[in-house]
């Protein structure tokens, strides 16, 4: 048993050890599904000869199933310990070789269910979502570990093992990491919300499963963190793996935050992630660096995504930004809960609008976009954007939309407030919208305040329309009025 990892566990409480040893013992008894076609072309290979030049064919296959390379190096590692041939952990491809054909071959020869007890056909999302995290925190650490004097399939190994914590718990715990994702808030970990749940966390799960794969001090080193007892080597040589073990744990974890920053879905950290990491990723790859790394995740993803392409296709392109965008324009789409009760025309324009992503346009485009396309479909005469100015002790009109016939559009001063029944001060002091008529004119208004929910108002909306449309009682010109000061509410950054 490796001492640095041993010294981790054995700082943890007895009861919490009980908990950690029995998730050991599930973990290890279930697994996570390996694909059985991979692993059938594995068999054939070794039959016909495919590896006859080089493990590193075999190291490459290997490498485009994660539960099944996981499998074969805890299956050797063990036929290893068993065999009591001194063996250690470091370049997986010298760690193959050393194991020979006939213990590989041994290792393989076994059926799928083998291998997990759980359904290899039936992965959920966010099962296949974890997967994906793992393949691209992985292939980043590879392909930035090519730029370096490190070698590029113990970066990979490394990544792999940092995520084998969360996989086993997604499969094993589909619950318990479900709850922990739902509870994501930008502010917390998976990992820290996973530990509450279940006593240990994930790493601490992962390295406890590799306890007998003999990693090397600088694997486990950077496996963990710094969270493991320093090997008991000679001062230099300590410097040397502490050197090491913090390169392959920073490359890690720019992976670990490419693969947030790739579902902003699924991690509400997504852009500060990104922002962390693009420049070093920039800097470290060129220009180019998202796509060779993108490429390096296809050819690991491959056999998953032709065997689930419904699960594997989202978020397949390695494109933060692209991510960002979509999710951004879905979630202030969303956030208009108005937009999906308003005919389908309106509906079809703010859905074109919100598609546009206005909140990445200039607020004078997405307002000119917003009066050209939407506005007329509201079947409002006419309306006026105020915002409070404080400074000046006046609602100040910034935008005239379409043709007013009951009120200009002029300042308002404050110190008319309590003494003037001009609507736009009713609106600026309701949280619900106000209509009101004037029979004279044959006119109705809708009135309703702009500000964040739970602060101060910033400013009032102000439209207009004939009041046989708003008497009219199928009329649902009040959501459309609150579509529309939604959308104000959302090119403005108002919560």
């Amino acid at each position: 048993m490796n001492t640095a990892f041993h010294h981790y566990n054995s700082a943890l409480g007895s009861f919490e050890n009980r908990r950690l040893q029995k998730a050991l013992t599930h973990v290890n008894n279930y697994w996570f599904p390996a694909n059985p076609d991979l692993l059938q072309k594995i068999r054939n290979g070794f039959q016909e000869g495919r590896y006859d030049l080089g493990l590193d064919f075999l190291l490459q296959d290997l490498k485009r199933d994660y539960a099944l390379y996981m499998y074969c190096l805890k299956e050797l590692g063990r036929l290893l310990d068993q065999e009591g041939v001194p063996f250690k952990l470091d370049n997986p491809l010298d760690f193959l070789e050393q194991a020979g054909f006939e213990r590989i071959k041994r290792v393989l020869t076994v059926d799928a269910r083998h291998i997990s007890r759980h359904d290899a056909a039936a992965p959920t999302l966010f099962q296949a979502r974890q997967f994906q995290a793992s393949f691209i925190s992985a292939a980043t650490a590879e392909v930035l570990c090519e730029k370096t004097d490190l070698e590029p399939n113990s970066a990979h190994l490394t990544a792999l093992l940092r995520q084998l914590g969360l996989t086993l718990i997604a499969w094993n715990y589909p619950m318990v990491y479900q709850r922990a994702l739902a509870a994501l808030n930008g502010e917390n970990s998976l990992d820290a919300l996973i530990s509450e749940k279940l006593g240990f966390s994930p790493l601490l799960l992962a390295i406890t499963v590799a306890q007998r794969w003999r990693l090397t001090p600088e694997l486990e080193q950077a496996m963990a963190d710094g969270q493991v007892k320093e090997a008991p080597e000679a001062v230099k040589e300590q410097e040397k793996i502490k050197e090491t073990a913090a390169q392959l744990a920073r490359l890690c974890r720019v992976g670990e935050a490419l693969a947030r920053a790739n579902q902003p879905d699924v991690y509400p950290s997504a852009s500060a992630d990104w922002n962390d990491i693009r420049l070093e990723i920039e800097h470290t790859l060129g220009r180019e660096g998202l796509k060779a790394i993108e490429e390096r995740v296809n050819e690991y993803c491959a056999e998953y995504r032709a065997r689930h392409p419904e699960l594997f296709q989202h978020n397949a392109k390695i494109n933060p930004e692209l991510h960002l965008h979509v999710f951004s324009e879905k979630a202030l789409f969303k956030n208009n809960c108005y937009i999906d009760q308003c005919p389908p025309l309106l509906k079809k324009r703010f859905k074109e609008f919100y598609a546009g992503n206005p909140s990445a346009s200039s607020l004078r485009e997405a307002l000119a976009k917003l009066m050209k396309d939407i506005f007329p479909l509201t079947e409002f005469s006419g309306g006026c954007v105020y915002t409070l100015d404080t400074g000046a002790a006046s609602l100040i009109p910034r935008l005239r939309i379409g043709t007013l016939g009951l009120h200009t559009c002029s300042p308002l001063p404050l110190q008319n407030q309590k003494d003037d029944n001009h609507p736009v001060w009713t609106g600026l002091q309701c949280s619900i919208p106000i209509t009101g008529h004037v029979a004279a004119g044959g006119l109705s208004y809708i009135v309703g305040r702009l500000g964040p929910a739970n602060g101060p108002p910033v400013g009032v909306l102000y439209v207009e329309l004939p009041s046989r449309l708003l008497i009219d009682p199928t009329s649902t010109h009040l959501l459309h009025f609150k579509a529309l000061r939604q959308t104000f509410q959302d090119l403005l950054g108002l919560k």
